[in-house]
């Protein structure tokens, strides 16, 4: 049983012929997909409540296991209440349902040329909110309908504007008392016509057609195996996926050279910098890693790292084109007790 919106680390152990019981990498899946994508090396991170069937296979031998994920917040503000309503068409609303927090919403059954939002999810966490609102779901206003298609500009993937309305008056951006769960169809056939892999992918919020900001987003993660993206987000406004221009690239995945002796979380290079920098961290022993960045107010403004990584040494390229000059804390945590946290200064 797992917490939503937190980590699970699956381990394989198969049986052989002979009866010898081995730990071995194996290939892993998620059926009756619910919950949450899962990483290649076993580490699942629900965003949604509900169950899963959790596979891994090697060769011809296949280990299950079920997760039940669930929600056991206290929320002292009492279960506030979501209207969902679509607003596609200028002037014409649909109302499709009324949820509570602790409850999950998915678009299904939309029809041509809006169908590509299908499968869009959104879950509020007991918590999130402290009032009810109204929650109308447009397209952004730079979507563009040409025959029976919606087109985008500026390699955009997909889209969609969530406006929220407390007492009939709209608050843009409305910001969570936690962050919400999110996910977005991810389009396939635009991915090849546009070359784009989809490891590349990142959601953003979008201001107009051309500018774009990834703060308050965190905890992305895009999944090939069912065509989804995925984040935890913490206000509402349009919420669009393309390519991810602030793309972490991590190099000497299990290190380099011999095992390092102890953790270390070295100074970024260059510093100052203008746009791209460098981070190097070493791992003495396998570990839970997360790699963020957060400004001067103690607020996390995004994720370059949050995985398991073998012992070993690791340089991590941010390209911060996105941020605004100044000054900001990267810090490293591991499961292991050891946290490390330098300044780095952006300089535009």
């Amino acid at each position: 049983m797992l917490q939503v919106q937190n980590y699970m680390q699956f381990n394989a152990r198969f049986v052989d012929s002979s009866g010898n019981v081995r730990d071995t990498d194996a290939d892993w899946y998620v059926k009756k997909q619910r919950v949450g994508p899962i990483s290649d090396d076993g580490l699942l991170f629900a965003y949604f409540p509900g169950r899963a069937k959790i596979m891994a296979k090697r060769d011809s031998m296949t280990a299950k296991t079920c997760l039940s994920v669930i929600d056991t917040t206290a929320d002292s503000s009492g279960i506030n209440k979501v209207h969902i309503v679509l607003n596609f068409f200028k002037d014409w609303e649909i109302k499709l349902k009324t949820i509570k927090e602790g409850e999950m919403f998915s678009l299904g059954g939309i029809l041509y040329p809006f169908h590509i939002v299908n499968t869009a999810a959104v879950y509020f966490p007991k918590g999130s909110l402290h009032e009810d609102i109204t929650l109308k779901l447009k397209l952004p206003k730079f979507a563009k309908i040409k025959k029976d298609s919606v087109c985008f500009a500026n390699r955009i993937i997909n889209g969609i504007e969530f406006n929220v309305f407390v007492n009939d008056s709209l608050i843009e951006p409305y910001y969570f008392d936690k962050p919400v769960s999110a996910a977005l169809p991810i389009r396939r056939g635009l991915l090849k016509r546009l070359g784009i892999k989809i490891s590349d992918l990142g959601l953003f919020f979008a201001h107009d057609s051309i500018t774009f900001d990834s703060l308050g987003i965190s905890h992305v993660i895009a999944d090939s195996s069912h065509n989804r993206i995925y984040g935890l987000i913490e206000h509402f406004s349009s919420l669009v996926v393309r390519e991810n221009s602030n793309a972490v690239s991590i190099e000497a995945e299990g290190g380099t050279g011999s095992v390092p002796a102890r953790f270390v979380l070295r100074q970024n290079y260059p510093n100052p910098f203008n746009p791209v920098t460098n981070i190097e961290y070493q791992l003495p022993v396998q570990s839970r890693v997360e790699l963020s960045i957060y400004n001067l107010l103690g607020q996390k403004t995004a994720v370059l790292v949050s995985r398991k990584q073998a012992a070993g040494n690791y340089k991590v390229e941010w390209n911060a084109s996105g941020y605004a000059s100044g000054i900001y804390i990267y810090k490293l945590k591991t499961d292991k007790g050891f946290t490390a946290a330098r300044k780095l200064i952006l300089l535009k």
